[in-house]
């Protein structure tokens, strides 16, 4: 699921999402510092996989499970 921070706003009705999340991914260039420490500390406290992706697009996203993921994905 994609979640967009409008504004430069912070968590706020993101914990929901997180919750269900397996892994979270994020784009290194849209996200200010304090949502990075918020999405590090949620995710060391959920034991939960953070990924920046290099772009945020669809090949950003592609790049980055065909590096990560343990199954070998094939796009």
């Amino acid at each position: 699921m994609h979640w967009a921070i409008e504004g430069g706003g912070g968590a706020t009705g993101l914990d929901p999402i997180l919750n269900d999340a397996d892994i979270v991914f994020h784009s290194a260039d849209d996200i200010n510092p304090e949502m990075r420490r918020q999405l590090v500390a949620f995710c060391e406290r959920a034991e939960k996989p953070l990924i920046a992706l290099d772009e945020s697009s669809l090949s950003g996203l592609a790049e980055a499970l065909l590096a990560w993921s343990p199954l070998g994905l094939v796009f």
